[in-house]
């Protein structure tokens, strides 16, 4: 989810609006375009514990649409891959009344209307020494007893959920690998992260999302954006409150992986499903070759693929996978049960 700002008067500038950056911060590239030469530094630690002091700049004044904040040190990082980034718009400045931000509509506002405690998917949040925001999360460990780890709200990564070595060790599947990913971290070295399925749902609020895979020993818990698409985030600082709750009112999400696809790939025919070898869909008949055109009764879309949890039914025991074959014509369905 990006903001556009301006900075000492600049055309629009594309941040990332990141809840889990206390400061915000541009690329080197950025700063070059407008003149901004650092000025003092600042020390950063990323997940994979590396840190770096990095330089800053103080700036008069940015505009984030009706706000103007002034005075302030911006940091400057090294360029992103992605040529669509210019920096991270953190929470500094940002901190007044009740900040909403809606990942389905793309957009944020802050206003002075406070969250009720009582309120569906409402929780309290703790801050840490720089700001950021903890939430509580329900995991359940080996023996399926539930408890409550914190982790920080943090919409500025594209993971799920990340987890610390004491979450790990209790709330994770090691025996079962899922994948490795690989990040960059603030030195500009890739490090990598295992992901390991968790052992039961992981419910966060009011919502309860099963066969999710965790990246292991992180130095922090940390819910990333791949669980809050869909969702409406509402913080009220004043009261130490958070909401979270689907635009679409679902309550229950399974993840792709959980039900045996490695991903969902449309094609001029429609979309295929990649069955992981030995899965149960793959024993039901279920094949690459074959087109899936509805789950749940649902038209079959990009809200299908591996990066997103698909919501289903609070008391359904299986999701329906309708398909046809384009070699044979004929039409089928299959019912994988949720993991």
């Amino acid at each position: 989810m990006y903001a556009f700002v301006s900075i000492h008067g600049s055309p629009p500038l594309q941040l990332l609006v990141d809840t889990g950056a206390p400061v915000h911060s541009i690329c080197e590239r950025v700063a070059a375009e407008l003149g901004l030469v650092a000025d003092g530094t600042i020390l950063f630690r990323d997940y994979a514990r590396n840190e770096r002091h990095q330089p800053t700049v103080r700036v008069d004044s940015m505009r984030v649409g009706p706000l103007e904040l002034r005075d302030f040190d911006l940091v400057i990082v090294p360029n992103k891959r992605d040529a669509r980034v210019d920096g991270v718009l953190g929470m500094l400045g940002l901190r007044e009344g009740t900040m909403t931000l809606d990942l389905t509509s793309g957009t944020m506002s802050i206003s002075d209307a406070p969250l009720s405690p009582d309120a569906e998917g409402v929780m309290p949040f703790r801050t840490t020494h720089d700001q950021k925001i903890l939430i509580p999360m329900r995991l359940s460990n080996r023996g399926g007893i539930e408890r409550v780890f914190w982790a920080t709200l943090d919409t500025g990564h594209n993971s799920s959920l990340l987890l610390n070595p004491t979450s790990t060790l209790e709330c994770l599947d090691r025996s079962r690998l899922a994948y490795r990913a690989q990040a960059v971290g603030v030195h500009g070295e890739p490090w990598t992260a295992a992901y390991f399925p968790t052992y039961g749902p992981v419910r966060i609020g009011g919502i309860a999302y099963e066969g999710v895979v965790a990246g292991a020993n992180q130095a922090s818990n940390n819910i990333g954006v791949g669980m809050l698409e869909g969702c409406r985030v509402r913080i009220d600082w004043d009261s130490k409150l958070v909401q979270i709750v689907r635009n679409d009112g679902a309550t229950r999400l399974v993840s792709c992986e959980s039900l045996g696809f490695f991903a969902m790939h449309e094609d001029p025919d429609g979309y295929r499903a990649s069955v992981i070898p030995g899965s149960v869909p793959q024993q039901l008949g279920l094949t690459h070759r074959q087109i899936v055109t509805r789950i749940n009764g649902e038209e079959i879309d990009s809200r299908f693929d591996m990066t997103r949890m698909w919501p289903v039914p609070a008391d359904a025991a299986g999701v329906e996978v309708e398909y046809f074959d384009p070699v044979t014509g004929e039409t089928g369905a299959v019912v994988v049960p949720i993991d």
